[in-house]
């Protein structure tokens, strides 16, 4: 099954830049980003990867949540340097916003 309504996804700029690509609140996450090539200077790309991947990924797993429904998103994953990286990112369907991605 693929993510509903997915070409409307919402990224958050402060979650790329605040967050995934943030050293100190990444929990490591950055250190996965950074080694595929995205960094905070060209979040842009990585938010196209991860818009991408919610479209071109398998919903995995649904569950309610408290802001809407939340959905487990696992695919492949464009980065700059070509390498072909598995992933799984996190969504809200109801406000089709981003949560957030892990190397897997």
């Amino acid at each position: 099954m693929r993510l509903p309504n997915c070409t409307e996804a919402v990224i958050h700029e402060i979650k790329l830049i605040g967050y995934l690509l943030d050293e100190e609140n990444s929990k490591g996450k950055s250190l996965f980003f950074n080694r595929i090539g995205f960094d905070k200077p060209n979040f842009p790309l990585l938010n196209e990867a991860l818009k991408g991947l919610a479209c071109s990924g398998e919903v995995i797993g649904t569950e309610l949540a408290k802001f809407g429904m939340k959905h487990r998103v696992m695919g492949y994953s464009d980065n700059p340097l070509e390498r072909k990286v598995l992933a799984l990112s996190i969504w809200i369907f109801d406000r089709g916003s981003f949560i957030t991605a892990y190397p897997y």
